[in-house]
């Protein structure tokens, strides 16, 4: 029922958007007299289905002037403020966006108590001007309204009315502004004053007289198509522009923040906080960036597919969806089992958050945006495009980051609630330092003077200087635990937190002080493995690498040691790890095949935290320790990774897959030799049954680079194989050091064997295309097989042997490369 006074819900939604739509009464709407079609509540809901919708009667009476011509426009003004705060009040939509659509008079009303809204201080009607979003003007006339009575503009829009309607009517369909131009033959209001005057108006026009102009027959109706277009538009730049700012947790390097995300993450106050009492229920899915970890750990491809996973796993209903881009991804690809690439997964998202079938509620956890390796636009452009297509009905979405409050983040994430972790830590980095220091006091003796008050004073010392960073506190109890035990007295202690720099780059440099000399050499290079592999490296195989990588650059040699893949315990590495890496690195445990559920374990090595990385990758490590003492100090872990991939033993599987790369590297950097002969023909034979053989290795290549390899394996000759797969990697030194006849250049007759040209030219793409330098590897091939610089002898076989076996890119590819 539509009241005659005051507003009436006449399309209401458990959740939505509060949308106003203003009418004269209840019956000023209908098609005619007595239809029973009303078209805000029988026509409006079919076009925007997500938006709540009001009307608001007053008296608007005219016949005699009675009691419309005894109120004025400010009084009506005031009563409409007043009931749209009442029911605001009232509703959980309160933050909700308004968009008033207001007819002849109601124009007039809904201007003044906007006014009034803006210029009032201190109580709840101030609220009602903000949350308008826009307003749709039907007729109203804009000027010499102030301080007029009702009656007077009724009588003068009646006058109009009444008289047969002039074909030209007023132009109305903006964002809080209409023209009335004229209405029939008489003139409401002059052209100019008619308009409002804004730099955005947007005018539009309904072919109906006054009174009908807002009388919509069905939803063909020309009039009803311009209205809702306009409004259709406003509530799409609300979804782009609601409030689904993410909550975004900041802080300095090492104070929590993904602490503090998996405690909010998985910690059940997070969904009472939200609430749950209508609608489906929460689905949370997070991904946490790692710039410390695998490749797929720090990509936006990593992001989605977690993020996806978690939905579909959850919300099974949404399976549909991927299903219908698998099909086209795999007719465009040609494959049953197609690449789920970026492009792909950002549509699938896209998918999912766009579609209005099935409702879901999401929550987001999106940890160290800073860590992402890549574009951080895109991210914050994917982040956006999921926030815009959420019309908060179907798909309700909230969304937490966490990073470093970084210009290109806060620029687009900053309105959001926000809050620095760090200024919320000191108690819990009080109870850890009580809990790790305590820990220390275990033995016979006690440090002297170490009694419980000066115990405490040692706690609230370290807890003031933290200045709320986690890592630094962590350091710092490290060394006084070690010191406690060794019986250290409390003055000493006391002197030593003292002396502990409050930065954490100043702390890492006097950590790096703290390690035994002798163990330098070995600190550089443990350091570079970690920092410079693709791979997560186990403990053994880390301990391995530095042992063989140590031996080969100092002495030419193989260690024995690392013939027996069990020489080093466990234990034995940890203690290892500690003494020569100063609490810089750190082990964690996790499945040995990357799945959850996997009951094989084994230690992996990561750095202590982000802010260790960006250290060592500064170089400002190399300057503490003094390297430029030792043979390894212009050696990069790229060297290093490359020489430890020449081993053949268990121990060396997660590096020598990526040995190219790791070559190819290795080639690129100036400041050192890198003229390393990787031992690929030497994959096979006695080896061959320990996992890093031929078979292991290129079972290991993906996509097109494995079927390409598969063949360069089929060759027979052991030389010729070696070269094609340095060819294949755009290693240049090695292609120089080998003696290959010259009918290598061509394909065989039977064309089983790709020839080397065809792999200088079109790939495989065993390392990244940025790093290879084509026309270097051809011209280099031609002059080591004594093809003379004569451009007219070059062409001919280059052209013959890729044009008759290789794909029309590369044909191009090769002309392109010719003609230089």
């Amino acid at each position: 029922m539509v009241a005659r006074h005051g507003l009436s819900e006449v399309h209401a939604l458990p959740e939505g958007k509060d949308t106003i739509a203003l009418s004269d009464d209840g019956e000023e709407t209908r098609t005619q007299p007595g239809s029973s079609v009303f078209w805000p509540r029988d026509l409006l809901p079919n076009e925007l289905r997500d938006v709540r919708i009001f009307t608001w009667g007053y008296d608007a009476d005219i016949d005699g002037f009675g009691s419309a011509s005894q109120n004025t426009i400010h009084q009506h003004a005031g009563s409409l403020l007043s009931d749209i705060a009442d029911q605001r009040e009232t509703s959980k939509h309160y933050k909700k966006p308004i968009i008033f659509v207001v007819h002849s008079l109601g124009g007039i009303i809904v201007k003044a108590a906007l006014n009034k809204s803006s210029a009032i201080q201190g109580t709840r009607l101030k609220d009602i001007a903000p949350a308008t979003f826009g307003v749709c003007f039907l007729g109203t006339p804009h000027r010499g309204s102030t301080g007029a009575s009702l009656g007077k503009i009724a009588f003068e829009i009646t006058k109009a009315a009444t008289r047969r309607p002039n074909t030209r009517l007023l132009q109305g369909l903006e964002r809080k502004s209409e023209t009335l131009d004229q209405v029939g033959d008489t003139e409401v209001v002059d052209a100019d004053s008619a308009k409002i005057g804004d730099g955005h108006e947007e005018v539009g026009s309904i072919p109906a007289n006054h009174s009908r102009m807002t009388k919509f027959d069905d939803c063909e109706d020309i009039g009803f198509k311009r209205v809702t277009a306009q409004l259709r538009r406003w509530t799409q730049e609300i979804r782009g522009h609601t409030d689904i700012s993410p909550a975004d947790i900041d802080g300095k390097p090492g104070s929590g923040k993904s602490t503090l995300m998996k405690f909010a993450m998985k910690d059940p106050r997070t969904i009472a906080l939200l609430g749950n009492d209508s609608g489906p229920h929460w689905t949370i899915a997070a991904f946490f960036f790692h710039d410390r970890g695998s490749t797929v750990q720090k990509s936006l491809v990593g992001m989605l597919r977690e993020i996806i996973e978690s939905i579909f796993t959850q919300i099974p209903d949404l399976m549909p969806h991927a299903i219908a881009l698998y099909k086209d991804l795999s007719k465009s690809q040609r494959t049953r089992f197609p690449d789920w690439n970026l492009e792909a997964l950002t549509a699938l998202m896209k998918t999912i958050m766009g579609q209005r079938e099935t409702r879901i509620k999401l929550l987001l956890f999106i940890d160290a945006l800073d860590e992402h390796e890549g574009d951080h636009d895109l991210l914050v452009h994917i982040l956006n495009e999921c926030i815009s297509n959420a019309d908060d009905y179907y798909v309700t979405l909230k969304i937490c980051l966490a990073s470093r409050s970084w210009p290109v983040f806060t620029d687009y994430f900053g309105r959001g609630p926000n809050f620095a972790i760090d200024q919320f830590t000191e108690d819990d980095i009080r109870l850890y330092t009580e809990s790790r220091l305590n820990g220390s006091l275990v033995g016979p003796s006690q440090p002297p003077g170490l009694e419980n008050v000066c115990l405490a004073d040692l706690i609230e010392q370290i807890t003031t200087k933290a200045q709320g960073v986690f890592i630094w506190v962590r350091l710092v109890t490290d060394q006084l635990a070690k010191n406690i035990r060794d019986g250290t007295p409390y003055q000493t202690l006391r002197a030593m937190v003292a002396g502990m720099p409050e930065e954490l780059q100043e702390l890492y440099d006097h950590t790096i002080r703290r390690i035994s000399p002798e163990y330098i050499p070995e600190t550089h290079v443990m350091f570079q493995l970690v920092l410079c592999s693709i791979e997560r490296l186990p403990l053994d195989s880390l301990m391995q690498a530095t042992e063989y990588s140590l031996s080969r650059c100092l002495n030419g040699t193989t260690p024995a040691a690392t013939t027996d893949p069990s020489s080093h315990t466990s234990t034995q590495g940890l203690r290892w790890l500690k003494s020569r890496a100063g609490g810089l690195l750190e082990t964690y445990s996790a499945s040995i095949d990357g799945s959850s559920d996997s009951g094989a374990h084994t230690d992996y090595v990561q750095f202590l935290h982000q802010t260790a990385k960006e250290y060592i990758q500064e170089s400002r490590a190399q300057a503490t320790m003094e390297l430029w003492a030792y043979s390894v100090a212009k050696k990069n872990g790229f060297y290093f990774l490359a020489l430890a991939s020449q081993s053949y033993f268990a121990w060396v599987a997660p590096i020598k897959v990526h040995m190219l790369y790791y070559a190819k590297m290795t080639e690129m950097d100036k400041q050192i030799d890198g003229r390393i002969n990787l031992p690929i023909d030497q994959l096979g034979g006695e080896t061959e049954k320990l996992p890093c053989g031929t078979e292991w290795w290129l079972a290991q290549q993906k996509g097109r680079s494995g079927e390409l390899l598969h063949l360069v394996a089929s060759i027979d000759s052991k030389d010729y194989r070696l070269l094609s797969i340095a060819v294949a990697a755009n290693l240049l030194f090695m292609v120089d050091s080998q003696r290959i006849d010259r009918s290598r250049l061509d394909f065989d007759e039977n064309g089983s064997s790709p020839c080397l040209l065809q792999i200088a030219i079109g790939g495989p793409d065993v390392v990244p295309a940025r790093l290879q330098d084509r026309t270097a590897m051809v011209a280099k091939l031609l002059s080591t097989f004594g093809y003379p610089p004569d451009r007219r002898n070059v062409i001919p076989p280059v052209l013959t042997a890729v044009v008759k076996y290789s794909s029309e890119p590369e044909v191009k590819e090769t002309q392109r490369l010719c003609s230089e």
